[in-house]
């Protein structure tokens, strides 16, 4: 089979998949990030849309700014999710292409079909930038294995180290555990120009991501007021969210009513909330959790309840993989998985373990495993037993049956957005304040464009969190955030408003309360303050 006929057959598949996938899937975002770029990017909040989303680690303005010139002309369209579905099917058809290089055209497509069933499903059932980032990097670091070990120049780097690229527009971060997944099989390569040649090319690809994101940060720094000190209150932010936290019964004395602020995303006063005192709130509350205590043991089963689909299809795809390969690259594929193993654990113990990170680790290891070898019989029945070729299969349909549990969840939590969004829409003369992420923004339909739900009367944490709060206040005549307490025309969203209350007794030296859940609203807890 020719190269061109092994792409054109692996774009083919891959699209089968797709279609199938979203014909009868129903896909939600599931991250409050994602939603709040969109809304930014496709103009949901009443402002024009806008490439300059704050973060300098994620959405390059490379992308940002076709997306967003694409709403501006078609605002009911989701270009966000077109951009992050297609970078999605580039990369699953490139990993199909080189299966179909290595490997017969049967199991190609069925190495390809696990993958697919079990990891990439998931991924697109909650398809964010992150979980892009994760797919185009194992896309193009598994190319760069695989060009590694081939005769000819550099130019046969350029598809993959593209596809790296193309992931570090979308997040840099998760480049770098995946790139230290791919290390065992450098070194397992035969020859020592080969390794060279992944080295350099890899050290490359590397200057160039710091060359963009160079360039990202300038850009935000010349477009975005105050952009470089936001970006230094992040980070203390992110410090502490991502850090493990005791979350026990002891008072924290002054930094109580702090930490209540922080923990439910109210940054009406950074002042109050300032970096030292963020940083203070830390040393009182983290902990680094050293020894297996119930709270530990009690992480680990929920990882094993939660992700078990996916632990026992990577044992599977990794013994297959292990029963035909020569010894250096049983090492490569061991020391690998149990790399991702590693970084699983002390992501639980140190610092916090994304929903994502597990698929993403494990997945990654999938791909490298059959790519970064020199077996090309996996699934052969003259050496392995019939049963044995059928646990991926297993593996497989199970990945489907919870594909369909997350969909019933998906519809469900979808739903509960529009019903919310109908209680924002049929009051727009009020200015609503959400606390503790009390509105479900992050569970819109990827299909559906923010002009479809626009939200010009809503501010959430990441408004005052990104200064992006300024035109929605003055839409409602506020010159500043401190106007919330006093406009008659606002209203609280979510249920704890103790902090608040004391809050403005303490720091602002005046009583406030607030009333009982106002009946109008059915699927909300929304408050008025009374004075």
């Amino acid at each position: 089979m020719r190269l061109t006929s092994k792409l054109l057959w692996a774009a083919g598949i891959t699209a089968i998949f797709f279609a199938v996938s979203f014909l009868f899937l129903h896909p939600i975002y599931y991250s409050g990030d994602d939603a709040y770029l969109l809304y930014l990017l496709g103009g949901g909040f009443g402002s024009p849309p806008t490439e300059l989303l704050h973060y300098n680690h994620l959405m390059h303005p490379l992308i940002g700014w076709p997306i967003k010139s694409m709403f501006t002309v078609f605002p009911f369209i989701n270009w966000f999710t077109i951009f992050l579905y297609g970078a999605h099917f580039i990369s699953i058809t490139y990993i199909l292409y080189l299966l179909l290089q290595k490997f017969s055209f049967v199991r190609a497509v069925m190495i390809h079909a696990v993958f697919f069933l079990v990891f990439e499903t998931f991924f697109l059932l909650h398809v964010t930038f992150t979980v892009t980032a994760v797919v185009a990097g194992i896309a193009g670091i598994a190319g760069l294995i695989v060009k590694s070990k081939e005769d000819g120049g550099w130019k046969k780097f350029i598809v993959p180290a593209l596809i790296v690229l193309m992931g570090s527009l979308f997040r840099i971060h998760l480049l770098i555990p995946l790139f230290i997944l791919s290390l065992p099989f450098v070194l397992a390569l035969i020859g020592y120009s080969n390794k060279i040649k992944f080295t350099l090319a890899a050290a490359g690809l590397i200057a160039v991501i710091a060359l963009l994101n160079f360039g990202h940060k300038a850009y935000y720094q010349s477009g975005i007021p105050g952009w470089k000190k936001a970006e230094a209150y992040r980070q203390v932010v992110f410090e502490y969210f991502n850090s493990p936290i005791y979350y026990g019964n002891e008072p924290i004395s002054a930094y109580d009513t702090k930490r209540q602020w922080l923990e439910y995303g109210i940054f009406i006063d950074k002042e109050y909330l300032s970096p030292s005192a963020i940083k203070e709130i830390g040393r009182t509350v983290h902990f680094t959790r050293l020894r297996l205590n119930a709270a530990m043991k009690n992480s680990f089963y929920w990882l094993y309840v939660e992700s078990r689909v996916f632990f026992v299809s990577v044992i599977c795809m990794v013994s297959l993989l292990c029963w035909s390969s020569a010894m250096r690259y049983k090492i490569a594929i061991i020391a690998s998985a149990a790399g991702a193993l590693a970084m699983i654990c002390a992501l639980i113990i140190f610092l916090k373990l994304p929903f994502y990170m597990v698929p993403s680790l494990l997945g990654a290891v999938i791909v490298f495993s059959a790519l970064g070898t020199n077996t090309d019989t996996v699934f052969e029945p003259r050496v392995m037993s019939f049963n044995w070729m059928l646990l991926p299969f297993l593996c497989a349909g199970w990945g489907v049956v919870r594909a369909a549990k997350i969909d019933a969840s998906n519809r469900e939590l979808n739903e509960g957005f529009q019903r919310m969004h109908l209680e924002v829409k049929n009051h727009p003369s009020s200015l609503f304040v959400v606390t503790e992420d009390f509105f479900p923004i992050d569970f819109i339909s990827v299909w559906d464009a923010p002009a479809k739900f626009p939200l010009p009367n809503v501010l959430f944490k990441d408004h005052f969190f990104n200064n992006t709060d300024g035109p929605i206040l003055r839409r409602f005549g506020l010159r500043r955030p401190d106007d919330v307490w006093t406009n008659s025309n606002v209203l609280f969203w979510g249920r704890q408003m103790g902090a608040l209350k004391k809050y403005n007794r303490e720091v602002k030296k005046r009583e406030i309360n607030f009333s009982y859940p106002l009946p109008a609203f059915k699927d909300a807890e929304v408050r008025r303050v009374l004075r």
